[in-house]
C-alpha cells in the first residue's frame, strides 16, 4: 500500500514539474516570438480592443497604424497586450482604445472567469504575471484539464506560428452586406446588457483595467484617444441611459482624448444584422471620417 501511494506521489509531482517547465517554456518563446515577429518598427499608432474596433478601422488606409482588435477582448486582457506591445515598441506614440457603452458591462467578465473563459483566458495566457495566469486556471478549476490542454495548444500555435495565430488581430471584416434586423439588434441588446430582465451592474473589473491602461500610456508617454465606434440608431436608442452617463461620466473624469463616432451618419446598410457593428464598406466610411480627425 505504501508503495502504491509512494507511486501515485511521485507520478503527481512530476506531472506537475513536467507541465510548470512546459509552460515557463512557453512563456519564453511566445515573448521571443512576438518581440521577433511583432509590429512593423515604423508603426507609432495602435488600434486595440474588442471585434468593435477590429471591424471598424481599416488600418490599412492609415499611415504607419495597426489594428490589433480582437474578438471579445476585455480590458483585462487588452492592458497586458499593451503592456507587452509598448515594452518592446519605442515608436508607439498614439494608442485609440476601443470604448463604448457595451464596454463597462459586466458581461463582459463572463469572457475573464465565467463560462467563456476557457476559451478566451488560454490566448492570453502567457502575456499574464504568474499571479494572474493562477487565477485563471483557478477560475477554470471545473474543466481544469481542458483548460490546460488549450493553454499548451495556444502555446504551442503562438511559439512556431505567430503570425497566423497572433494575438495582435488585426482588421477582419467579412461582412459585405449588411442591414440591421430589430430583433436581432433587441437580442444584442438583451445580451449586453440585462440578465432575466434586470440591468446589468457595470463591470468594475473592466473599468479598474480601463484605469490601468490609461495609467500605462501615462507613465509611457503615449497618447491615448478612447474610440467609440458607430452603431445603428435602432441600438443606439435603446441603451439603458445608465450606461450612456457611465462612458460620460469615466470620460469627464479621466480627462482622456475621446472621439464618439457612435452616431457616425450611415447608411442601414453599413450596418450588421445586429445594429453593433459595421459593415466593409460601413468600415471604410468610417475609417475616413477618423482620418479626418486624428
Amino acid at each position: 500500500m505504501r508503495q502504491f501511494v509512494t507511486k501515485i506521489l511521485f507520478f503527481s509531482f512530476t506531472s506537475i514539474a513536467v507541465l510548470w517547465v512546459t509552460l515557463i517554456w512557453f512563456r519564453i518563446f511566445v515573448n521571443m516570438s512576438y518581440t521577433r515577429n511583432g509590429l512593423d518598427p515604423e508603426t507609432s499608432t495602435i488600434f486595440v480592443g474588442d471585434s468593435h474596433i477590429r471591424t471598424a478601422i481599416n488600418d490599412g488606409m492609415l499611415e504607419k497604424s495597426i489594428n490589433i482588435g480582437k474578438g471579445s477582448e476585455t480590458y483585462y486582457f487588452s492592458y497586458f497586450k499593451l503592456k507587452m506591445l509598448l515594452e518592446n515598441n519605442k515608436k508607439i506614440k498614439h494608442v485609440y482604445l476601443g470604448f463604448g457603452c457595451h464596454s463597462i458591462s459586466d458581461y463582459y467578465e463572463n469572457f475573464i472567469y465565467g463560462e467563456y473563459s476557457g476559451i478566451y483566458a488560454p490566448i492570453y495566457f502567457y502575456l499574464l504575471p504568474l499571479k494572474e495566469e493562477l487565477k485563471t486556471i483557478l477560475w477554470n478549476r471545473a474543466n481544469l484539464m481542458i483548460f490546460i490542454r488549450n493553454v499548451i495548444k495556444q502555446g504551442t500555435k503562438q511559439s512556431f506560428n505567430a503570425n497566423s495565430y497572433s494575438l495582435l488581430g488585426g482588421f477582419s471584416n467579412p461582412f459585405y452586406e449588411g442591414g440591421h434586423i430589430d430583433f436581432l439588434v433587441d437580442k444584442r441588446l438583451n445580451t449586453q446588457y440585462f440578465t432575466n430582465g434586470k440591468l446589468n451592474p457595470f463591470s468594475e473589473l473592466n473599468i479598474f483595467y480601463l484605469n490601468k491602461i490609461i495609467t500605462l500610456c501615462e507613465t509611457r508617454g503615449v497618447n491615448l484617444t478612447l474610440l467609440n465606434t458607430p452603431v445603428h440608431e435602432y441600438y443606439y436608442s435603446r441603451i439603458p441611459r445608465p450606461y450612456i452617463d457611465e462612458i460620460n461620466r469615466i470620460v469627464k473624469t479621466s480627462n482622456v482624448n475621446y472621439i464618439d463616432l457612435s452616431n457616425l451618419k450611415l447608411c442601414d446598410s453599413c450596418y450588421t444584422p445586429d445594429g453593433d457593428h459595421v459593415t466593409h464598406i460601413g468600415a471604410k466610411t468610417t475609417t475616413l471620417k477618423l482620418k479626418e480627425l486624428m
